[in-house]
């Protein structure tokens, strides 16, 4: 007990308190302080080192949260949930994220961008008319234009409907306008476009000054294809920005230089749209804002965690208007049980820029209307296409539907650090290159891939080097749809595809190649072919099955072009199965084949230049 020393009222004693020794004991003293002390010290601990707390509920948008905002929405509160409490539909880009580690819960509500009416460009795809004439455009500077009736493929002049316009060579400079203006939207990025396909190139001199080209009547700004198209029509358009007023425009199609002396040139699907729009954009950062019309705010970011709803392009069919986009270098992004429909020109559902690392995209499900994208060789009809250098990734679980080239493209920073499993994938493929899995150093595996039923059709895998293929079943067909070789793809289907590629291993798959339309080949492989040399292929214990359905061959094997010795395909414990042709061959010099391989029901096989250094027994 704390005591009082005796003192006389007039002295000059000093008062004097004392304590028992127990309250001068630390560990009494800290057992005293009371828990609240010790909470708030480690609140304020964590803060230091790591910023603002995370709040103990979502923040909803809602009415309340919407109010008084434009699009885009910019969630900018980092480490929150934002949980979506009611449908969103915006004529633009609907949802922008500029902060670290936010999960953005759709909430099971529907995000709907881009929703607004289309640009109505008069008659742009030339199916309205008379005759040679089409409705709403003025041919009086233009003799040797005509509506066109035509085909998609066999032969190939149109783009999409029954007409398209014609130019007939040789004939100069020619233009033809429409008769009504187009009105524009004040402060807004627009992209003119049209489809061009100039084919006459054999022994036609001039042909390749031709120039095609759509404009606004007046300005500066033209979409213009020069030259020979060697793949069909071909995607050109010019991306411009209105006033602070809005704007009217006459549109005008025609040629220069068309000197040619035969031929014709063709043009069609003429229309004005917006261009990069989006559902949801994470971490984009100001050096790609050029892209990003519709944003001005950005921000590197990391930790984004998409779920729980669904993301529809509207009826605006902008271009390059992807469903989400994750912006360059966001890492540790996860993107989950989101379902996705674009049908704009490029449009991706899913795509990451370059450098992201830690990604998880699974169990979405991915549906894509495209049906014109600009350039094949850069692979923009992808429904998942994950940019440059990333390591650490997975995507798992997905279901992809439809889709004008391929389905899934990753690109690994180092080797075995991404994998691609279990996803169902039926594309609608309309360009080359259209393999549902794209893949090198990196492991593929347990995926089905189905386009041998109703209207979808496309490649397999194409395995690159370093790739590990195992568990996979594939049914792999084409239809005759490709305007760049006028109907059948070249080679038609391949169930998997090798090429120029090294050290890999292909193993346990179920990959079949139908040939009903267009021929196809369970397995193909061109080590040495284009972009250099391949070897130490590793391919075992698969069932490759080619199944001919109609007048077109169906391969088990396809090889071409081993040449050089260290070029080895070590093909072991195979079974092969067709009802057609087990082998087609081409220039092989080094070959070994192993173990017992059997057959049904084969026809001959088709070789040219093969010799094989050693060649087991099939029974």
């Amino acid at each position: 007990m704390m005591g009082r020393s005796n003192m006389n009222e007039n002295s000059n004693q000093i008062l004097i308190l004392t304590f028992p020794r127990k309250f001068l004991d630390p560990l009494q003293i800290f057992r005293a302080m009371s828990y609240r002390f010790w909470v708030f010290l480690g609140l304020a601990i964590w803060v230091f080192f790591t910023g603002p707390l995370p709040r103990l509920y979502a923040i909803d948008i809602d009415d309340t949260w919407l109010g008084g905002k434009t699009p885009p929405y910019y969630l900018d509160q980092a480490n929150e949930t934002y949980v979506l409490r009611q449908d969103v539909n915006t004529p633009g880009t609907a949802f922008a994220i500029i902060a670290n580690n936010v999960t953005f819960d759709l909430g099971g509500h529907t995000i709907t961008y881009d929703n607004q009416p289309p640009i109505q460009v008069p008659n742009g795809n030339f199916e309205d008319g008379a005759g040679t004439t089409a409705s709403d455009w003025d041919f009086s500077s233009a003799p040797n234009a005509v509506r066109n009736a035509g085909t998609f493929v066999k032969p190939v002049s149109v783009h999409e409907g029954s007409y398209a316009l014609k130019f007939v060579m040789p004939a100069g400079n020619q233009t033809i306008r429409t008769t009504r203006a187009v009105r524009l939207e004040s402060n807004t990025t627009y992209t003119l476009s049209g489809m061009f396909y100039n084919c006459d190139y054999q022994d036609n001199p001039g042909v390749n000054d031709v120039i095609l080209f759509v404009r606004l009547a007046g300005t500066a700004y033209e979409a213009t294809q020069t030259g020979v198209t060697w793949r069909g029509f071909q995607y050109r358009r010019i991306k411009f920005k209105t006033g602070s007023v809005p704007e009217e425009h006459i549109i005008e199609v025609g040629v220069r230089n068309a000197n040619a002396p035969k031929g014709s040139v063709y043009v069609d699907n003429i229309r004005i749209q917006k261009t990069h729009v989006h559902g949801i954009t994470a971490g984009v950062n100001s050096w790609e804002s050029a892209n990003y019309p519709d944003l001005t705010q950005y921000a590197r970011i990391t930790g984004t965690k998409l779920k729980n709803g669904s993301i529809t392009q509207g009826s605006g069919k902008a271009d390059f208007a992807h469903g989400v986009v994750i912006g360059a270098q966001n890492d540790n992004v996860e993107i989950m049980s989101l379902t996705i429909h674009v049908s704009g020109a490029n449009s991706i559902n899913i795509y990451t820029s370059e450098g992201c690392d830690g990604l998880k995209i699974h169990d979405n499900t991915l549906y894509s209307d495209v049906t014109v994208i600009g350039n094949r060789d850069a692979l923009e009809g992808m429904l998942i296409a994950v940019g440059h250098a990333t390591v650490d990734t997975d995507v798992y679980r997905n279901t992809l539907v439809g889709g004008p080239q391929g389905g899934i493209r990753v690109n690994p920073k180092k080797p075995g650090t991404v994998r691609v499993y279990e996803n169902t994938i039926s594309l609608r493929s309309r360009y080359s290159n259209g393999f549902a899995i794209y893949g090198r150093d990196m492991e593929i595996y347990s995926n089905q891939i189905i386009c041998d039923e109703g209207d979808y059709s496309c490649r397999g895998i194409g395995g690159g080097s370093g790739a590990k293929i195992y568990n996979n079943v594939v049914r792999a067909r084409e239809l005759p749809r490709n305007q760049e070789y006028n109907g059948c793809c070249l080679s038609g289907a391949y169930g998997i595809q090798l090429e120029a590629a090294a050290n890999l291993e292909v193993f346990n798959n179920q990959i079949s190649g139908v040939a009903d339309l267009c021929p196809a080949s369970a397995f193909r492989t061109n080590p040495a072919d284009e972009s250099g040399g391949g070897g130490n292929m590793d391919i075992h214990d698969n069932v490759f099955t080619a199944v001919k359905k109609g007048a077109n061959p169906a391969y088990a094997m396809k090889l071409d072009t081993i040449m050089n010795p260290r070029l080895t395909l070590r093909f072991d414990h195979n079974t092969l199965i067709t009802n057609s042709r087990w082998i087609e061959a081409g220039n092989i010099l080094n070959l070994e084949l192993h173990s017992k391989h059997s057959l049904w029901s084969c026809e001959i096989l088709q070789l040219s230049t093969f010799q094989v250094s050693r060649f087991y027994t099939f029974l």
